[in-house]
């Protein structure tokens, strides 16, 4: 007895050990935003677009006065300006992946340069174009210069604006995403030490009456927090389920055949990344407010279904008819720290459904479905 005790003691301090550097690796990798915009995209072009024909227009006043000379002018500003846009966006649109592969300061270095490229390449194509066709009476070298001169001091302020523009942007994202890490990971410290202390009251009652079934538990929950619940903040919907069956296995050591769980899960799941213990406390709940003050037990109901562009999960148990307060505001806490979690992970687009009747107790999540991931994966029960 004295070494299953020593045993299920080494566990669990490796439990706590791993899951601290496991939580020390997740906050080194914070989630960081992209420096630079995506320009593949119509909206990205568009701007660039409009930003280009208002400088055209602010060139053209700076004349002073508006004549037909002027409209002449705006025309071939337009026109040279907008090549030198779109062009601009293709490189960064095309080079975007080799771009993402540098160094911020690198990639702001590359991005420059490559922009100024551009405008020397346009501006020297279009000097070439106005002496062809005769546009400019004008063939001498000072124009040339002249010209390439004024669109490369244009092009650099311009482009030195915009990527400090992106810069204090991408700062901005990266504070933001810290402090919702921070929120989520304060949530999360929670929800952890409640279902670790549940789980090791169980393993406490199991040691005197059935000391192999408590190893067998303690060697359960150092798999499950070491594989599952100390390495990311997210994890995939299958993930979760089996980290919700390996917690359900616990607990039916202490309840028995009092406790019935039944699963309406699809055999093809979607690739979802989700924030860690989304189901896991619902299901505790659903144990220790509705099964457990019931003599003789009930069924739990858990349904995941996939409806259009969300996954919905519903956990439905029967509803004790004497229930403590207590046990009722330790649940209204549990709710609302998962709530805080999807509003957190989400925005918005997730919600949290409580039906409460006097017979049945269901809570519904609504999860948004990533729609660039077509890729399933099936699960065995």
């Amino acid at each position: 007895m004295l070494i299953k005790r020593a045993i299920i003691a080494c566990l669990i301090n490796d439990i706590m050990q791993n899951r601290s550097v496991d939580n020390n690796k997740a906050t080194e990798n914070s989630i960081s935003a992209e420096l630079l915009p995506d320009f593949c995209t119509n909206q990205t072009v568009l701007t660039a677009m409009l930003i280009g024909e208002l400088l055209a227009i602010v060139l053209t006043t700076s004349t002073g006065h508006w004549d037909l000379n002027s409209i002449t002018y705006l025309a071939y500003a337009s026109l040279f300006i907008q090549w030198i846009t779109l062009t601009d966006i293709a490189v960064l649109c095309w080079g975007k992946r080799f771009f993402a592969r540098l160094t911020p300061v690198k990639m702001m270095v590359s991005v420059y340069i490559s922009l100024q490229l551009v405008t020397l390449l346009i501006s020297e194509i279009g000097y070439q174009v106005v002496m062809y066709t005769k546009l400019q009476v004008s063939a001498e070298s000072l124009f040339h210069l002249r010209l390439i001169i004024t669109n490369l001091i244009i092009s650099s302020i311009i482009t030195a604006v915009a990527m400090r523009y992106f810069y204090l942007q991408h700062q901005s994202v990266q504070r933001l995403n810290a402090q919702t890490q921070s929120k989520i990971e304060a949530l999360q410290a929670r929800i952890r030490p409640h279902f670790l202390f549940n789980s090791m009251n169980t393993i406490a009652n199991l040691i005197h009456v059935d000391p192999d079934k408590a190893e067998d538990a303690v060697l359960d929950l150092s798999e499950l927090f070491r594989s599952s619940l100390g390495k990311h903040d997210f994890v995939s919907l299958r993930e979760e389920i089996q980290i919700t069956q390996r917690y359900i296995n616990i607990e039916s050591l202490r309840l028995g055949e009092r406790l019935k769980v039944m699963w309406k899960v699809p055999r093809i799941l979607p690739s979802l990344q989700m924030p860690a213990l989304m189901l896991q406390p619902l299901v505790e709940n659903a144990i220790y407010h509705g099964i457990e003050p019931i003599h003789e037990g009930g069924v739990i109901d858990v349904a995941i279904d996939v409806e259009e562009d969300q996954l919905r999960i519903s956990i439905n148990n029967p509803v004790p008819q004497h229930v403590q307060e207590g046990r009722r505001k330790g649940n209204q806490i549990a709710l609302t720290n998962i709530q805080q979690r999807l509003a957190l992970s989400y925005g918005e687009n997730s919600s949290m459904q409580i039906n409460h009747t006097d017979k049945q107790h269901a809570v519904v999540l609504l999860i948004p479905l990533d729609q660039q991931e077509d890729n399933h994966e099936s699960i065995n029960r």
